[in-house]
């Protein structure tokens, strides 16, 4: 009793219109510590001391400046002191629901949720309504109250329709409850709820699966997943789950339709691609569509042309149709997919061409058309003799490809060397065209190998004269470097050698005595009228060797060659005076003239080691920092080239020297000798006019500058003999025949 005397009286304590207005005025300027300073003030006295009212005011009021602030706890058990003062208050009842939705469920908090779904659910938003509803049948299932927990996920799904979140929850507990039944009910149920076409395939799919699952029931799932098809016709997983279940009850239409739709619809190609392939082959092995089939697989190389099997699967499938011009048409799709690619694969096309061109010869009977897919294969691989002699033989069919058939054939010769049958054909197909003087070039050849035939014989021999042909026309740059130099012919050798034989030649002169001869008996006096002198002047003028070297004749001597005086002179045996034919005489001149030329000259002193030696002398000339060592004569040699050569001349092969150092290739001195043999045995031809002679003339060669046999020097000139190069210069140089003189030839 004392004790409660001394309370103060409630009208003493305080003013809580003030206290309103006080922390009303804090809030609003945003002054939290004064709010909390009073609200923390007032409840300091004895809850008694207020009214219901006052009480859920200041507490409300400190449960959410705490929240505001962060001190969660805090705001709990202020909203937790409201609460006690007015269970049914809203406000309160929701800052108390939201504290306590972040936190684990307990019956507190399902008290809390339940009062505000009972007394104020109208008042709610539908997501907090939902989530209440989530709340509270967490706490169930959490308690075991499993059927409790799936009323609450169903309420809380009534308020959010589609929420996957709450969906999954309520499976999730109806599959808990280990009742199959009720999981597809939930499933069932879960449809009426849901608006989306995507998420009602889902549910349709899940359904599906408990029935083929739990049920085993392959008819009620085909048609759940059929119900998720007419929902979403583009549902991946149904469309796997009909395609699977069809291809095991072998319902083919219906598994072929829905690999068609997935083939559709998936994302990624190699996705598509696989769908397709067996889509394609339901339709060929199972429903026996082929043309479907076809169709089918030229869908999954439109997608990727790599997809080389299903190529192949069209071909059979037209080879067994024998639909030939279907298979022609799809070669060609199939070739433009090809040419199409980024990175071609240039294996896989030759092969298509490869086959195109079969089939168009054996089963469409065009050979144009069968020639057009062999070349674009040969283009391919310009180095398969198979298909230049294809090509070849299809060519040679018809009149206006004749030409195409002469170039298939030298591009045989080209590779295949010895293919002489390539030569045979050359000669009839120029007589076919009536290219005259090239039928005859090749006979020639044919006739000197043996192999000309009774009426290529009498053709040779109807051409065949004893008088050398004359060649009026002088050789230019460009017949020397279009015609005559074989291709493989280094240039920069060319030049260097050019450019220094002027310092050169005293270097490497012999004198007369050195071959036994004195200038007055050896001499030969070229005013003097002769086959040889004529000859040999003239071949002079149409070289533009400009000066006319003297000749000296040697009983020793056969033939013409070189005899490297000072000055340059040629030495001759009696042969060459008397005994020999004008075209043998005029074949030995223009071969000896030709070495006797700048670029060629030192090749017939010491052949390829003497060559070499001078190649290093030059370098080392021009380029003194190169590590070589030179002999005395050498150097000899090197200090002529300083004296003799002008500046323009030293300043080029200067710049020569620096660019094939700084190439790094190699010069082969021995391709360079064999070259300039080359070069000299076609000049010698053209003079000639007569490779079976040539022939004997280079068996009787006592030494060849290459080291070559008879066969490779001749082989090589035969094959120049039948070369365009040998043919337009025949016309160049005014040479050729146009027509045949005589009775007409077949040209079989």
């Amino acid at each position: 009793m004392k004790e409660r005397s001394m309370e103060p009286r409630r009208a003493e304590l305080t003013d809580y219109h003030e206290i309103r207005s006080a922390v009303s005025t804090a809030l609003q300027s945003g002054d939290l510590s004064k709010a909390k300073m009073v609200l923390e003030g007032t409840v300091k006295h004895a809850d008694s001391t207020r009214s219901a009212s006052e009480n859920l005011f200041v507490y409300r009021s400190l449960g959410n400046l705490y929240g505001e602030i962060g001190m969660d706890d805090e705001a709990l058990r202020s909203f937790v002191t409201a609460y006690a003062s007015d269970s049914r208050d809203l406000d309160t009842l929701k800052a108390l629901a939201t504290v306590m939705l972040e936190g684990a469920e307990s019956e507190d908090t399902l008290e809390v949720m339940t009062r505000l779904l009972v007394f104020h659910r109208y008042a709610l938003r539908p997501s907090m309504v939902a989530r209440i509803y989530v709340s509270i049948a967490g706490y169930h299932k959490t308690s075991g109250n499993l059927e409790r927990a799936r009323t609450s996920y169903e309420k809380a799904l009534e308020v959010r329709p589609g929420d996957m979140g709450i969906i999954n929850a309520l499976l999730g507990v109806a599959e808990e409850s280990g009742d199959d039944q009720a999981v597809l009910a939930v499933r069932e149920k879960l449809l009426t709820t849901l608006t989306n076409a995507e998420s009602r395939a889902a549910v349709l799919v899940a359904i599906g699966d408990d029935y083929i699952k739990k049920f085993d029931d392959a008819n009620r799932a085909i048609d759940a997943f059929e119900r998720a098809l007419a929902e979403c016709a583009t549902s991946q997983p149904a469309l796997l789950r009909v395609a699977d279940l069809s291809i095991r009850q072998e319902d083919w239409s219906r598994a072929v339709r829905s690999l068609i739709t997935l083939g559709d619809v998936a994302d990624e190609a190699d996705a598509k691609v696989k769908y397709l392939s067996k889509a394609a082959v339901v339709y060929r092995d199972k429903l026996g569509e082929h043309t479907r089939a076809i169709q089918v697989y030229n869908k999954i190389l439109d997608i990727d042309p790599l997809q080389l099997d299903s190529f192949k699967a069209i071909a059979r499938l037209l080879l067994d149709m024998e639909d030939w011009t279907s298979l022609e048409a799809n070669y060609e799709n199939m070739i433009a997919r090809q040419k199409a690619l980024e990175s071609v694969q240039t294996n896989v096309l030759v092969v298509l061409y490869r086959n195109l061109g079969e089939l168009q010869l054996k089963q469409l009977n065009s050979a144009k058309r069968a020639a057009i897919s062999y070349q674009e294969a040969s283009d391919l691989l310009p180095d398969d003799l198979g298909f230049h002699q294809i090509l070849a033989d299809l060519y040679a069919l018809d009149d206006e490809t004749l030409a195409l058939a002469i170039d298939q054939h030298r591009q045989i010769l080209r590779l295949a060397p010895d293919r002489l049958e390539s030569v045979d054909a050359l000669a009839n197909l120029y007589r076919k065209m009536e290219s005259f003087d090239r039928s005859l070039c090749v006979f020639r050849v044919l006739d000197t190998l043996g192999r000309a035939g009774e009426e290529g014989g009498r053709i040779v021999e109807r051409y065949r004269s004893p008088r050398a042909p004359k060649v009026e026309v002088a050789f230019t740059d460009e017949i020397w470097n279009s015609y005559l130099r074989p291709d493989f012919l280094e240039p920069s050798l060319l030049h260097l050698f050019r450019l220094t034989q002027s310092a050169l030649v005293e270097r490497f002169a012999h004198d007369l005595e050195h071959y036994g001869l004195r200038e007055k008996d050896a001499r030969l006096n070229l005013d003097e009228p002769s086959f040889f002198s004529k000859t040999y002047q003239s071949v002079i003028k149409i070289l533009g060797l400009g000066s006319v070297p003297a000749v000296y004749r040697s009983e020793k001597a056969k033939g013409m060659r070189n005899a490297y005086l000072f000055p340059s002179a040629f030495l001759i045996g009696n042969d060459l005076l008397s005994g020999r034919s004008e075209k043998e005489v005029a074949f030995v001149c223009a071969k000896a003239l030709t070495l006797f030329r700048p670029e060629f000259f030192l090749t017939q002193f010491g052949g390829v080691k003497v060559l070499e030696g001078l190649l290093y002398t030059i370098f080392k000339t021009f380029r003194p920092d190169l590590n070589v060592d030179l002999s005395k004569n050498m150097q000899r040699i090197s200090k002529d080239m300083g004296k003799k050569l002008k500046l323009d001349e030293q300043a080029l092969l200067r710049t020569i020297v620096d660019a094939r150092i700084e190439s790094g290739a190699n010069l082969d001195i021995k391709l360079y000798v064999e070259a300039a043999e080359d070069t000299a045995n076609r000049v010698g031809l053209l003079f000639c006019d007569d490779p079976a002679m040539v022939q004997r003339l280079l068996e009787e060669e006592e030494n060849s500058i290459s080291n070559r046999s008879v066969g490779e020097r001749l082989g090589s000139l035969l094959m120049w003999g039948i070369s365009d190069q040998f043919m337009e210069l025949r016309e160049k140089l005014n040479l050729a025949i146009e027509t045949w003189n005589g009775p007409p030839m077949s040209s079989g």
